[in-house]
């Protein structure tokens, strides 16, 4: 008899166990499809960071050549110059 009820016990609690899984199992899958949404939504408005847009110091930023040469014409001097 005791071995019965403890028998009857376990079930039980695969049972309960078992539901629970398919109900995390559900959740996680909702949960993914939201999250690829919010990814894909934030996508749109990420922009990279550089000196410009953020606290980043300007050395520390990649800087192409044609930046370069539109600054120092700004500044009346070419690279040639330094």
């Amino acid at each position: 008899m005791v071995k019965d009820t403890i028998i009857r016990e376990f079930i039980t609690r695969l049972k309960n166990l078992e539901e629970r899984l398919h109900r995390l199992e559900a959740e996680n899958v909702s949960l993914k499809k939201e999250n690829a949404k919010l990814r894909e939504l934030l996508a749109k408005y990420d922009t990279p960071k550089n000196s410009k847009n953020s606290s980043i110091p300007h050395q520390k930023t990649k800087t192409d050549l044609s930046e370069i040469k539109a600054y120092q014409n700004l500044q009346g001097r070419s690279l040639e110059d330094r």
